[in-house]
């Protein structure tokens, strides 16, 4: 069985797994799951973290399953009994005490708490780049899924919030934290800038002529234009004659220059596996969709066409520092399926990207 196949079935046991865990708190809490308020931990002056424990409401000192620092997100999922909340702390239940959460009025969605943004592991160190339950935890701890191990180097994973040293994470259907200093950091708001304008033709400076962020250069069935970028150094140019789209990430100090086509900010709701497109054909270069836990997509060259290739690439290869995750060059008539994780950009040449199932 091939790399990728392994891969896939193992993404697909992790889903079931989640989804029965879910299935059966569902069950145990009454009700099924249609979603619950979401909470930032506050931990008051004096006191390092806030508790979190595996008792009842009845006894909700019973024991500390872990500690939870200033700012990390939780879902309450049973009210306040004698000042205690029953709370989801990623894969972990609990009690916590009512003092330490402040309510936003948002809901939680059937996939959890919704993402912030993305985070990219940085580290080469092992033991620095593994899950934890909690902040300060050597390993990730849940009795009903497995360890997801060592996050590889360079795999983007989606982020909740950033609190005491700790990133709060989420991936495949885990969540958990990791050291803040492990991670590249990559907001929504940031990314989405509502500060972000149509860019003209000519040439300019993300953070001087252009707020910073992602923008998606478009080119006219009829049309021809080319997009040249510097980046920490990093030269790229993208060009196409007829109907093609290059999304790009431009942090402070890209330099661009556009020619012919649209320069326009990328959207959220933009992602190609989240418009309903069938498949993209050609050259391009796309976000493929924003959340959930993994997409799966193919892509092929026609039978009698050029040969192709595609590259997958995070956002770090974007600031020009990283090398892409995955690459390769296809015949006329061969495919090959591959594994997006949320966050991630496809680029292809000369191919056609379909995506599959399982698109989050």
């Amino acid at each position: 069985m091939s790399k990728v196949r392994m891969g896939f079935v193992r993404l697909v046991c992790v889903l079931l797994c989640g989804l029965l865990a879910m299935a059966g708190f569902a069950g145990a809490e009454g009700g099924a799951y249609d979603g619950y308020e979401v909470a930032v931990v506050r931990v008051p002056e004096g006191e390092k973290a806030a508790p979190l424990t595996d008792g009842s409401f009845e006894a909700a000192q019973s024991g500390v399953s872990g500690d939870l620092l200033d700012g990390a997100l939780v879902e309450i999922v049973g009210e306040d009994v004698g000042g205690f909340c029953r709370v989801k702390a990623g894969n972990a239940f609990g009690t916590m005490e009512s003092k330490y959460l402040e309510r936003t009025g948002e809901r939680s969605t059937a996939d959890g708490i919704v993402p912030r943004g993305y985070a990219v592991i940085t580290t080469t160190d092992a033991d620095a780049a593994n899950l934890r339950a909690f902040p300060g935890d050597d390993n990730y701890r849940n009795e009903n899924s497995a360890d997801p191990g060592n996050i590889l180097t360079g795999r983007t994973m989606l982020l909740y919030s950033v609190a005491g040293g700790y990133a709060q994470i989420g991936l495949y259907a885990y969540q958990g934290f990791v050291p803040e200093d492990a991670v590249a950091v990559y907001w929504f708001d940031d990314l989405f800038a509502e500060e972000r304008k149509d860019i003209p033709d000519g040439s300019h400076v993300a953070g001087k002529d252009f707020t910073p962020g992602l923008y998606t250069f478009t080119i006219a069935e009829d049309g021809q234009g080319t997009l040249a970028s510097s980046v920490n150094g990093m030269e790229r140019t993208y060009e196409a004659k007829g109907a093609a789209e290059f999304t790009v990430y431009l942090p402070g100090g890209a330099e661009i220059t556009v020619a012919g086509g649209a320069m326009r900010p990328a959207e959220r709701q933009d992602p190609f596996a989240s418009d309903g497109r069938a498949e993209y054909a050609g050259n391009g270069k796309l976000l493929t969709y924003l959340g959930g836990v993994g997409s799966t997509h193919m892509v092929t060259v026609p039978e009698g066409g050029e040969g192709g290739r595609y590259r997958l690439v995070n956002l770090l290869f974007e600031e020009g520092k990283a090398e892409p995750r995955e690459e390769g060059e296809l015949a006329p008539g061969e495919e090959h399926v591959f594994l997006v994780f949320p966050g991630e950009i496809v680029e292809i040449e000369n191919c056609v990207l379909v995506p599959q199932f399982g698109n989050g």
